[in-house]
């Protein structure tokens, strides 16, 4: 007796519509996966570069880049 041969992984025409869906969302969380790994990474290099490790430490490296702001006024009051 002939057996056709069952459809293959990306065979979605022949596949049901939740196989598709289920194929996407498991494409789309190793993708996230891979993205978050790489920014992380991305971030750390970052770190290494300039030699700041801490919040503290950028802080205190850009204090004396910043502007002064002039300080707020008293808003005007009205009757």
């Amino acid at each position: 007796m002939h057996k056709d041969k069952p459809p293959g992984i990306f065979d979605f025409a022949e596949r049901s519509i939740g196989h598709l869906v289920g194929i996407c969302f498991g494409a789309g969380f190793l993708l996230s996966i891979f993205v978050h790994v790489g920014m992380s990474v991305w971030r750390d290099n970052a770190k290494e570069e300039t030699g700041l490790r801490d919040q503290a430490e950028l802080e205190s490296a850009t204090a004396g880049v910043r502007k002064a702001t002039p300080p707020p006024t008293a808003p005007a009051v009205k009757y």
